[in-house]
């Protein structure tokens, strides 16, 4: 193919994925509840007092929300009906909110400048989608080939960007931390260690993925050890700091709450969870992924295909191949982590992990198809 039509074949498949994305996101957003909750932090840091903040959220909803999505958020069941029209039932929600600064900074500082909140999550969520996006590009090995630049764009369709897109949540964010970190880890830039307390402060659960890069960094030289230490050390504080500033209950009655009860009032709650509690809630989300999570097999499987990719014995390690394979080591092992933390198999939890995974596993699988004389086709 020429050149120039390889060039035009790649241009034409990063367009369409982009102008897929910022459809979802601007044209098709979702309207789920944790707008309310993200808006009520929002007016909150604009000084919206306590007695005020229930009546406020509600009025800036009704004036953006379709008056379907407006009357199913504040309306349509009895933990809604209750969080609409009693101040304590709504406050004592915002705890779960409050400890995404930075989501919660960027929605304040969008709807001050004359937006709506439906409009500024919006804003927020395509706007990360489609730079996460084409970061994942520049992961491409040998980018140029329209056939990998295809499968990488229009694949991370799929592997989240769109879900992360449409959410009025931090997770489109954190898909474009994830893959920031892990772009800055490859290229061995010194200053990538700097992104593990930002990752944090965007959504507290991707500690889970930053301690494992601390692993990663600290094994290379190219990172200060002493500068890798502190920024593990300050994320690793973060998490908690966040959720004890916010006025947050704890693991137990956010796992209660998502899982086993819709409380009206979480303050209220034990917060406690037996292990019987916990196992079945194990086993009630295993027994949904084949139904309602089947990306879950895809993620496995392209984790699994980099990493049987590999070089044999010590060679796996070294060079690109080497820290692809340990980049999806650390997506796959903060996934599994995450689910048995929190037991959710939620796509727009590892949409950064999932999209990043999809140019990762080319670079071993592409080595070790020039090493058995495949030349660029990606034969494990």
């Amino acid at each position: 193919m020429p050149k120039g039509l390889r060039r035009a074949a790649s241009a034409a498949a990063v367009v369409a994925s982009a102008a897929v994305l910022a459809w979802a996101g601007l044209a098709d957003p979702l309207c789920n509840w944790d707008l309310a909750g993200y808006t009520a932090c929002a007016l909150e840091l604009r000084g919206t007092p306590e007695s005020s903040l229930r009546e406020e959220t509600y009025r800036s909803l009704e004036g953006a929300l379709p008056p379907e999505a407006y009357a199913d958020m504040a309306s349509s069941t009895p933990g809604r009906i209750a969080r609409a029209t009693d101040d304590a039932s709504f406050l004592q929600h915002m705890p779960f909110y409050r400890a995404r600064p930075v989501y919660t900074a960027l929605l304040a500082g969008l709807t001050e400048a004359g937006l709506d909140p439906l409009q500024a999550s919006s804003a927020i969520s395509t706007a990360a989608a489609l730079a996460t996006l084409l970061l994942l590009l520049r992961l491409v090995p040998g980018g140029s080939t329209p056939g990998r630049t295809a499968a990488v764009a229009i694949g991370s369709l799929g592997a989240g960007l769109v879900e992360v897109a449409r959410h009025a949540t931090p997770d489109a964010l954190a898909a474009l931390c994830a893959v920031s970190v892990a772009a800055l880890l490859l290229r061995g830039r010194r200053a990538a260690p700097a992104m593990f307390p930002l990752c944090v402060l965007v959504r507290t659960d991707l500690l889970l993925f930053v301690l494992p890069l601390c692993a990663f960094a600290l094994a290379r030289p190219a990172f200060p050890r002493v500068t890798t230490v502190l920024c593990a050390a300050v994320s690793i504080a973060l998490a908690p700091l966040l959720h004890h500033l916010a006025g947050g209950y704890g693991w137990g009655t956010t796992f209660r709450c998502t899982f086993l009860e819709q409380a009206a009032r979480p303050a209220l709650m034990s917060g406690s969870v037996t292990p019987a509690d916990y196992l079945a809630v194990i086993r009630s989300s295993l027994a949904a992924i084949p139904h309602a999570e089947t990306w879950v097999f895809l993620f496995a499987a392209v984790v699994v295909l980099g990493l049987s990719s590999g070089a044999p014995g010590r060679a796996s390690l070294r060079g690109p191949e080497g820290d692809a394979r340990s980049m999806l080591m650390a997506a796959g092992l903060s996934a599994l982590l995450h689910f048995l933390v929190f037991p959710a198999a939620w796509l727009r939890f590892f949409a950064g992990q999932f999209t990043m995974a999809l140019p990762l596993a080319a670079f071993p699988c592409l080595g070790r198809a020039r090493r058995h004389g495949g030349g660029e086709r990606c034969n494990p």
